[in-house]
């Protein structure tokens, strides 16, 4: 896969996204070769490398439901391919958990502008470029540090 990263903290305060398991999921998405790109099998594909790498699915509170895709150690993780929508929730669930002490930064993977480029099906699905002008608006709201891996091509062909 094409991937590219982006990052969002306040450079002051601490050396964010320094862990080892940084690294070993980008190497592992951009040496991953999708055989299709049907959008939730590449989807299934990136939760089980980031499970294989460590991150379990975590509960936001002990009486919800609810939860994130997954944490390792001091690190919340979310893949998301669904409507825009959804990563105002994730972000919601993850300012939850940060407030609490339980992250301190996140890893989401998400697809960049170009993934769904021609899919009118797609127009409304989440993508990096609108979720980084959502952190604009609301970074008040939303303190946590946030990188972004974001799918550029399901290829893993590099121009």
């Amino acid at each position: 896969m094409k991937v590219k990263v982006w990052e969002e903290f306040n450079k002051k305060e601490k050396n964010f996204f320094s862990h080892p398991v940084y690294k070993k999921v980008f190497e592992k998405l951009v040496q991953h070769e999708p055989i299709t790109e049907h959008v939730p099998s590449n989807k299934r594909k990136i939760e089980k490398i980031i499970r294989d790498l460590g991150f379990t699915k975590y509960t936001i509170d002990t009486n919800s439901v609810r939860h994130i895709k997954g944490k390792y150690l001091h690190i919340g993780c979310n893949v998301q391919f669904g409507h825009q929508t959804f990563f105002l929730k994730d972000m919601v669930y993850f300012q939850h958990l940060f407030n609490k002490g339980e992250i301190s930064e996140v890893l989401y993977i998400c697809a960049g502008k170009y993934l769904f480029e021609g899919n009118k099906s797609k127009a409304s699905n989440l993508i990096f470029e609108n979720s980084k002008e959502d952190l604009e608006i609301f970074k008040k709201i939303f303190t946590i540090p946030v990188v972004f891996y974001y799918i550029e091509s399901w290829s893993n062909k590099y121009d």
